[in-house]
């Protein structure tokens, strides 16, 4: 059985490992690429960003907190979340192929980042609310 652990603990956890590995991955593909990263592509490490925060979503089945305070509804919102890191990821897959071939400017390739971190922020909302938000019985 897992262990109550604080807020403040649980944050970094769950926000600190996805952008560890995305970091990790954007050095790995500047690295390895035929050409050095740009705005064209903002939109696939948004992509990335998503799926990484999809996988996040597992720090919101496996909370001992988040069981005991909502029960199966965490179940529903675990879901819920999942599939709108999902939805996210395919936003910016239909802005990366329309964008193909095309200049990206920095202000559209900061838009691709950003809706690549919200599903990252929407995970954390999740585990803030269990934290700080009980249901009425």
């Amino acid at each position: 059985m897992l262990s109550h652990q604080s807020l403040w603990l649980q944050i970094p956890e769950l926000l600190g490992i996805p952008l560890l590995v995305f970091v990790i991955l954007a050095v790995i593909k500047d690295a390895t690429g035929e050409k050095r990263f740009g705005p064209g592509d903002a939109a696939e490490l948004g992509m990335e960003l998503s799926i990484l925060a999809a996988g996040a979503c597992g720090g919101i089945f496996g909370n001992e907190t988040l069981i005991s305070r909502w029960g199966f509804a965490l179940i529903t919102y675990g879901i819920t979340v999942s599939l709108t890191c999902i939805v996210f990821v395919a936003v910016l897959a239909r802005a990366r192929r329309w964008q193909a071939g095309k200049p990206v400017s920095i202000g559209k390739a900061v838009l691709h980042l950003f809706l690549g971190a919200i599903p990252l922020g929407l995970v954390t909302s999740v585990l803030i609310l269990g934290y700080t938000f009980t249901p009425r019985s």
